[in-house]
């Protein structure tokens, strides 16, 4: 497994995650929410071989 940095396509990945999750992830609206703020988060995501097993997407809510 290894961990990736500098993700270009955020917003698919955040889709596919979820999207394959239903039992976790099946409102509709909040995946879409999710697949929105992706695409402006940093994000870091966990792979094994080619498969993206999972990911971290980062919100920063204070910065002192």
């Amino acid at each position: 497994m290894t961990i990736q940095g500098q993700i270009d396509d955020r917003a698919q990945i955040c889709e596919d995650i979820p999207r394959s999750l239903q039992e976790w992830f099946g409102i509709e609206n909040a995946v879409k929410n999710y697949i929105k703020d992706a695409q402006s988060r940093p994000m870091f995501i966990a792979k094994d071989g080619d498969n993206v097993a999972g990911f971290l997407s980062l919100t920063t809510h204070h910065v002192l």
